[in-house]
Parts: structure tokens; sequence; C-alpha cells
């Protein structure tokens, strides 16, 4: 169920659209004409990047999840499948029927990341949809794309907040692909 895009100009990786979790007939996002960029709506499908084999830079993870335990994280990847986008509201209520989103309305921009939703949902509408959640591994290497400080954007936490899509006081959360794309680029 996967249609290839082409390759990403800026991070010369391929692209994917999984046709299921779109809307028919509108899943395939349109190119911005002068950036070749994607144009992210509510009602494209979940856009999978193929990501390179690598290896993660070991890096150290204090207080993981709040409990006093360090991490040491690293190792050696495949290729693999990761979304280029978070999930929109549109693609979840494809998927499940519903939307979860906090504040939501008929009308609302479905290309608004979902809300409200925890792994254990996540993990089983994605398997429904023949996707999986990515492995802790997968996930930092992705997220880092290469680079070697704890954030893909350096080392202190101020610098991931004026590019990431985050919400909460006094963060508006904003559509998909708002932000700054990494080196891999994801969003």
């Amino acid at each position: 169920g996967l249609v290839p895009l082409g390759m990403d100009r800026d991070s010369l990786l391929w692209e994917f659209v999984h046709l299921a979790s779109g809307t028919p007939g509108r899943e395939i996002p349109q190119r911005d004409p002068a950036t070749q960029r994607l144009i992210p709506t509510g009602d494209m499908g979940i856009v999978l990047v193929l990501l390179p084999a690598g290896t993660l830079a070991p890096l150290t993870v204090a207080n993981l999840y709040g409990n006093g335990k360090t991490v040491r994280l690293g190792g050696r990847l495949e290729a693999f499948f990761f979304s280029k986008f978070e999930m929109t509201q549109g693609q979840w209520m494809r998927l499940t029927g519903s939307n979860p989103s906090f504040g939501h309305k008929e009308d609302n921009d479905l290309s608004l990341p979902v809300q409200n939703v925890d792994w254990f949902e996540s993990e089983e509408v994605l398997r429904l949809a023949g996707l999986i959640l990515p492995t802790e591994l997968r996930w930092d290497y992705a997220l880092r794309a290469g680079a070697t400080t704890t954030w893909w954007t350096g080392n202190a936490e101020e610098t991931i907040q004026a590019k990431e899509n985050i919400g909460g006081p006094g963060n508006q959360v904003l559509p998909v692909g708002s932000k700054a794309a990494n080196g891999f680029g994801l969003f």
C-alpha cells in the first residue's frame, strides 16, 4: 500500500505515501512548485521516509522516564521506514473513525497532529494499518538524524523549542510540517 513520491531534494532520501491512511483521491500530497517540498494536508496519507542504515552514536540518557536510571543508547540499524510528519487528526480519523484530539470540531484543521492518544492505542491502530511504531533505538536515530548531540539542533533544550511542533503553555500546536525538518527531512 505504499506509493513512491520521489526523493526529497534536501535530505536526498526517498519518500512514499501510505494510501490506506489518506482520503481516497487526495491521499498523495502535492509539492510546492518553488521549493519542491511536500505540502501537508489533512487528506494526505502517512508519508514514510526510507532512512538509511547507520550507526547510532552512543548517548547516555539520565533519568529516562523519570525513574532515575541511566541508559546508554547506541547501535547499528538496517534501513527502515519512518514517518516524515506527526500523524494528523485526519489520518487518525480515517484509520479509527474518531478524533480524540482536544477541542476538535468537525470543521477543524485535520492537518493538526492527533492528540490525546497513548502508546497502546497507537500501536494497535498502526498494526491494523500494516505499520508499526519505531523501537526506541530507531526513534532516537531518526530524530537525531546523524547528530551526535542530545537533539538534532544541539545539546541545549532551548535549541529544539523553536524547531519542533511542541504544544504546551504559550505554544500553539501547528499543522504538521510547520516547523523545521531535521537532516533526514523529518518534522
